[in-house]
């Protein structure tokens, strides 16, 4: 959060700076639901595209993904999916596919 604190503290524009955020739920300082729910309550980030990545599965992290507003969910060690993700993010930015021809 504090990367993204100073993103716009520095007059930076985070959407021309960041495709999207690739957040793990169980980090040291902050979890990626709370990091989550503070990009959503920041007006000039709430819009940010966030895709959790975690080792954590079932019904109540699918629904703390929803309630605290992530855009997408992804459980970790499936390095294929996760390419697909970003690849398919950046598609529907700038309409480049980063995987043709591969």
């Amino acid at each position: 959060m504090t990367y993204l604190k100073e993103l716009l503290a520095s007059g930076k524009d985070p959407y021309a700076e960041l495709v999207m955020i690739i957040c793990d739920i169980e980090m040291p300082e902050m979890d990626g639901y709370t990091f989550t729910a503070e990009v959503r309550n920041n007006p000039d980030l709430k819009k940010l595209h966030i895709v959790l990545h975690t080792s954590l599965s079932g019904v109540f992290n699918e629904a703390m993904v929803r309630k605290v507003g992530a855009d997408d969910f992804l459980a970790k060690f499936n390095p294929d999916e996760l390419a697909k993700r970003v690849n398919d993010r950046v598609l529907a930015i700038t309409g480049e596919d980063l995987l043709a021809g591969q």
